[in-house]
């Protein structure tokens, strides 16, 4: 999963339909771990915070 700020549902309906750039009155996303989030619900999950990280991924 990629974490991008930006509900992505939301403004690529809105970019579909009108052509609008992103809609930025679209609520705010907390920063949170998807890693730690996943791995609370039992799915095995790895952070990549950089290139270097990858490989090891």
């Amino acid at each position: 999963m990629f974490h991008n700020n930006d509900l992505n549902q939301v403004t690529w309906e809105l970019r579909a339909m009108g052509g609008a750039p992103k809609f930025e009155q679209s609520p705010s996303l907390p920063d949170i771990s998807y890693a730690d989030t996943a791995r609370l619900f039992g799915v095995d999950a790895i952070t990549v915070d950089g290139p270097a990280d990858l490989t090891a991924a």
